[in-house]
């Protein structure tokens, strides 16, 4: 989807396409690469003990980015989606902080682990690169990491400096 798209959205529809697309696959992809990363750790790790660490490393990445994405579902999004329905008559809702800087703060916190631990899979794995006797598993997990962090670069930025920049514009509006 091209940059002009993304800005003329309003940030609703903004919201919306984040959590369809983005968090629903990196969802389902975590999933996935957690249990190719738990298989290869144990059918492998005595020979490779880097798919040992690559194995805690996707565990850390799926527990940080499921409660990052959870936080924002349930408290973030939706005060940004009233903000922007407030614009239309619909009622201002009451958020549990005094400003949006603070939650996008956190938020752009978990994205910098996200990224850190994402160059440490790329360490460890030597950018992903497969050893000669890789697996069929170990083969589709290099594959799902490269591929979620080509996702998550397209939802951290949607969510960095479209979203985030344009929420607190709008808050600023709205005071």
């Amino acid at each position: 989807m091209s940059q002009a798209h993304a800005t003329s959205e309003d940030l609703i529809e903004l919201v919306d396409r984040i959590v369809s697309n983005h968090h629903t696959f990196t969802r389902a992809e975590l999933s996935r690469l957690l249990g190719l990363a738990q298989e290869v750790a144990s059918e492998h790790g005595a020979t490779h003990a880097e798919l040992l660490q690559l194995e805690d490393l996707v565990g850390q990445l799926a527990e940080d980015l499921l409660t990052h994405m959870d936080r924002e579902e349930r408290v973030l999004f939706p005060y940004i989606v009233a903000l922007e329905a407030s614009l239309h008559g619909a009622p201002r809702i009451h958020a549990s902080f005094d400003s949006l800087k603070h939650p996008i703060g956190r938020m752009l916190r978990d994205h910098e682990t996200a990224r850190i631990l994402l160059q440490s899979i790329r360490t460890i794995t030597r950018d992903l690169r497969l050893p000669p006797d890789a697996s069929v598993a170990q083969r589709a997990l290099y594959d799902g990491v490269a591929a979620l962090e080509v996702d998550l670069e397209t939802h951290m930025h949607l969510e960095s400096d479209e979203l985030f920049v344009r929420a607190l514009a709008l808050e600023g509006r709205a005071a």
